[in-house]
């Protein structure tokens, strides 16, 4: 039977050899989603499977807060690294303006890469099926809606999308992000998608 395609002329399956490739490269990914960020980025491993690129995925609790989210991640590396590439994706929903910068600056002298959402990782998610409206991104509330509206599984109790049926529109949620820069909005944004496209050119 023909295996499903993701739109890219890929397989859905995961990578698979039955002979151990050594890593020649491993991408580090912290995260301060427990439960819809996990789901995803472990999905990422999962699909690039046995490349020569590994996804490090790692959940770091920071209460929405991008400072707590970098100085956990740069307690990570101290413990697990160093790695080729390492990316911090944090929500900016309960940060201060004084604390983004100095997460900045951190980032910065520790070669993170920080990849933010404003107001939260849903405007990542919902950007998979909608170019995104101007209006802000006020709540929790509003940020589980944007998603819902396509993917009516999602709710406060269940915050999870099947990473399946995200990567299959991988490519669309590029291009509306890279749209949404362009509107140059405080909020809703985000800029996840230049570590997706990584993701997604190493799956390729």
């Amino acid at each position: 039977m023909r295996q499903p395609t993701n739109g890219f002329g890929k397989s859905l399956k995961p990578r698979i050899s039955g002979k151990k490739r050594s890593k020649s490269r491993v991408i580090a990914v912290a995260y301060d989603g427990e439960r819809t960020e996990d789901r995803y980025f472990k999905g990422w491993k999962i699909q690039i499977g046995t490349a020569a690129t590994e996804i490090r995925p790692y959940y770091v609790k920071s209460g929405g807060n991008v400072l707590q989210a970098v100085e956990k991640c740069v307690q990570w590396l101290e413990r697990e690294g160093p790695f080729e590439e390492i990316y911090c994706v944090c929500d900016t929903d309960d940060t201060t303006a004084e604390n983004l910068r100095k997460a900045m600056a951190l980032a910065a002298s520790k070669n993170i890469n920080l990849c933010l959402s404003t107001r939260s990782f849903e405007v990542w998610i919902a950007l998979h099926w909608d170019g995104m409206s101007s209006a802000p991104v006020s709540s929790e509330d509003d940020a589980i809606a944007l998603v819902a509206k396509n993917y009516k599984a999602y709710n406060k109790k269940c915050k999870e999308v099947e990473f399946n049926v995200l990567f299959q529109r991988t490519d669309i949620a590029c291009r509306n992000a890279e749209a949404l820069i362009k509107r140059n909005l405080p909020n809703p944004a985000t800029d996840v998608h230049k570590l997706v496209r990584k993701l997604l050119n190493i799956y390729n």
